[in-house]
């Protein structure tokens, strides 16, 4: 389960309270019921070890790992599922899971690339994790997905911010803007900007769901100082400083409107495949 809070891209797991691999952090699952397929077992998991309901957001089937000894109680096949949310409330560990919590997903490659033989994560989490990051960055290239993170009207900026959480990267705002006004069916202007939006008026991730939208927390905690990360999860290095220079004329202070020249909205255009695809730089 994936999703941008403080404006990092982040990824759930769990602390296993039982053995095998008792106190370690694990991604957050369990075994079929005899009248369940694979799907329903990941959202009741989701559902029971988290407090999350992955029918909020999208859910799709990454792959089957299969490798004898992969877990040291019996042979098991695991069919891994990954999910993004654009938006959670709070999340917290039940039935096997001692706690829930989000990790930043570049301190969790950063501890997977420094752990010894015995793993960063329980079972061969590892494996799976990686293989998941790596496929929510790749969906971005060829698909809309990213619009999916933003309320329903969003500034360029935004959208831009998502990829840069995603990606781990900076990305020019002229060349981002060019390419994304470039691909037929990707977004288009709603014919409003930010001068429309009631300075009241917090953003939201959609009409349905009145959650704040990322961007404006991103630029909260870029006033305030770093986000704290919970100790039980600390892994790896510390959260990188998000304290900028002094807000510039023309850029979104920390209420997430803008001073000076008013931002364009855009909406999502509709269609799900980006052509040309949007390259990560450095791909």
């Amino acid at each position: 389960m994936f999703t941008i809070r403080e404006g990092r891209f982040q990824l759930l797991l769990v602390e296993r309270g039982k053995p095998p691999f008792l106190g370690r952090l694990a991604l957050p699952g369990g075994f079929l019921h005899p009248d369940e397929d694979a799907e329903t077992t990941a959202r009741r998991e989701l559902l029971e070890e988290t407090a999350l309901d992955a029918g909020t957001g999208h859910l799709e089937q990454l792959r089957t790992y299969s490798t004898p000894g992969r877990d040291p109680r019996q042979r098991v096949v695991t069919v891994a599922f990954w999910a993004i949310l654009p938006a959670l409330g709070s999340v917290h560990g039940g039935t096997d899971a001692r706690m829930a919590d989000f990790v930043p997903v570049e301190e969790l490659e950063a501890d997977i690339a420094a752990a010894g033989p015995g793993g960063h994560l329980a079972f061969d989490h590892d494996r799976i994790a990686t293989d998941a990051i790596e496929r929510a960055r790749s969906k971005l290239e060829y698909t809309t997905f990213a619009a999916r993170f933003c309320p329903h009207e969003f500034t360029m900026t935004d959208l831009r911010l998502v990829y840069e959480a995603v990606w781990g990267t900076e990305l020019e705002p002229a060349n981002f803007r060019r390419k994304v006004e470039g691909i037929e069916g990707f977004v288009r202007a709603s014919g409003r900007s930010t001068r429309d939006l009631a300075p009241e008026t917090p953003r939201y991730w959609s009409d349905s769901d009145a959650r704040e939208s990322w961007s404006v927390q991103m630029l909260t905690h870029r006033s305030q100082g770093p986000p704290a990360i919970p100790k039980a999860l600390m892994l790896g290095a510390a959260p990188p400083d998000f304290a900028p220079a002094t807000l510039q004329k023309g850029s979104p202070d920390s209420s997430g409107r803008r001073r000076g020249r008013p931002a364009s909205l855009y909406v999502w255009d509709g269609s799900e495949d980006l052509f040309p695809p949007f390259r990560r730089p450095g791909t």
